[in-house]
């Protein structure tokens, strides 16, 4: 896991052929529960469409500013 969304360890030089997408489990679990505090308020609204783009580039946040964290996360996911 790699909570950072840190897309250059998943290059041909960055050391890794895959790892486990935190953003396509925490898309999930308010989904699931309802839980909108802590962690899950960047991923409580808009779950299904959140869910898509996960699922089509590999991480929701590349770049974008993460209201629970007051800070952007991630990095372009183009090229995996």
């Amino acid at each position: 896991e790699n909570e950072r969304n840190a897309a250059r360890h998943l290059r041909p030089k960055g050391g890794f052929a895959a790892q486990w997408n935190d953003d396509g489990h925490t898309i999930l679990h308010p989904l699931l529960t309802g839980e909108r505090e802590g962690y899950s308020e960047d991923f409580c609204d808009d779950g299904a469409e959140k869910l898509a783009k996960v699922r089509a580039e590999g991480f929701l946040f590349q770049g974008q500013l993460s209201g629970h964290r007051g800070a952007p996360r991630g990095e372009p996911t183009a090229g995996l």
